[in-house]
């Protein structure tokens, strides 16, 4: 009788990840107090095309709050229609949409999650997925949730609010942001100078230096791609972007998704 408990336990425990045609995941995210980050909900859909999709993510309100979702530079924006969004249950939003003649295929980003950081830091909560459902049931998903944390800009990283020179000296947002593929840095220099451009994880370690050089009065762009110094790709999550002149710093978030 033990045997064939273990036995069916066993199929019990791994029918879901066996069975399910595609994968659908949300990466482990971070936010600074008070901000609104974007956070994605990828899918790999393999071989299957989506006509429609609802689902449902839960989470601590009193940590995060997810406001809207957006369809921008993702797979469902080539749907004309826009999805429905219903973020009136505390702790829970639920998105439906179908298509109005174009299928979804191949693997990327669902849509985005808007989410407002209500928590301090250090506070975590789960993102997890309720009900998910392509189509009318078919293919079958497999689940992947995350975990949401609260941070600060790291020590050493943030530098001087202002520089001694603020009219003459800026560091823009990135653009596009949330990324992907590559992300362009615009800034601004107001004498020759030598200037460094890093970039920084959200523990305060540097990951790859963009740019190290004397440069004259100008405005510059530079590019990052998502890799570290020995070109591997980095994880999802919040990143920085420091400007070191003898102006002083001036940092960005950005926020980096695969």
């Amino acid at each position: 009788m033990k045997l064939i408990f273990v036995i069916i336990l066993g199929q019990a425990l791994f029918t879901e990840a066996t069975y399910a045609q595609v994968i659908v995941s949300i990466p482990d995210s971070e936010g600074l107090e008070d901000s609104t980050v974007v956070v994605p909900v990828n899918v790999d859909l393999k071989t299957y095309s989506v006509i429609s999709y609802y689902f449902e993510v839960n989470y601590n309100p009193e940590v995060v709050e997810i406001v809207n979702i957006s369809t921008d530079e993702t797979l469902s924006s080539i749907w004309s229609a826009s999805p429905t969004v219903n973020a009136n249950f505390p702790g829970k939003i639920i998105v439906g949409a179908f298509s109005t003649g174009d299928t979804i295929l191949g693997k990327g980003c669902l849509v985005n999650l808007e989410c407002r950081v209500m928590g301090v830091i250090g506070d975590t909560t789960n993102l997890h997925f309720g009900n998910f459902m392509f189509n009318n049931g078919f293919p079958a998903v497999y689940k992947q949730s995350a975990i949401f944390t609260v941070v600060g800009i790291p020590s050493g990283v943030k530098g001087d609010k202002k520089m001694t020179l603020p009219s003459l000296y800026s560091l823009d947002s990135n653009y596009p942001d949330p990324f992907r593929d590559q992300t362009t840095i615009r800034y601004k220099i107001a004498r020759r100078e030598d200037v460094t451009i890093k970039i920084f994880n959200s523990l305060g370690q540097e990951v790859i230096t963009l740019l190290q050089g004397v440069q004259q009065p100008n405005s510059y762009y530079v590019s990052w791609n998502g890799r570290d110094k020995f070109g591997n790709t980095c994880k999802s999550g919040l990143y920085y972007c420091q400007l070191r002149t003898s102006g002083g710093i001036l940092t960005e978030k950005m926020l980096f998704v695969k």
